[in-house]
């Protein structure tokens, strides 16, 4: 009896902090993201992201969607490994903001690069998918 009684005062507990769909799908796209960087896969890249993209670097660079493309497969930045961490996702209807704090290593010209950026991103969705439609990084 008691074990019954806990679990139903923890049950709507349990419900407030899961996620809800959509969150769960910006969450999948996030780290889509961020394998596809490593990975240099343009083809997955291109797939999560607007054409409206306005992709903003810690360092002041804003680039289109055709210049983050070409960057992220031809560019001198290659990602090793992206850990993110203190993730938040607020979605408002076919909106979302998405928070992070990103642990980087890379390698810059081919001297290796540590990098600390806090990150927003703006997601939107487009049919049943969710795209990258903004980011702006910081130095953390």
């Amino acid at each position: 009896m008691k074990t019954v009684l806990l679990l139903l005062l923890l049950l709507p507990a349990t419900l407030v902090w899961s996620q809800s769909k959509d969150e769960k799908k910006i969450a999948q796209a996030v780290e889509a993201l961020n394998k596809a960087l490593i990975a240099v896969d343009g083809n997955t890249l291109k797939s999560l992201v607007t054409d409206e993209l306005s992709y903003g670097h810690s360092g002041g660079r804003i680039e289109d969607k055709k210049m983050f493309l070409d960057s992220a497969v031809n560019g001198t930045f290659k990602y090793l490994s992206i850990d993110a961490s203190n993730q938040t996702i607020k979605v408002a209807k076919k909106a979302a903001i998405v928070r992070n704090l990103l642990l980087i290593k890379a390698n810059s010209n081919g001297t290796p690069t540590d990098l600390k950026l806090g990150v927003l991103q703006v997601w939107q969705k487009q049919g049943k998918n969710w795209k990258l439609l903004a980011r702006q990084a910081v130095k953390a």
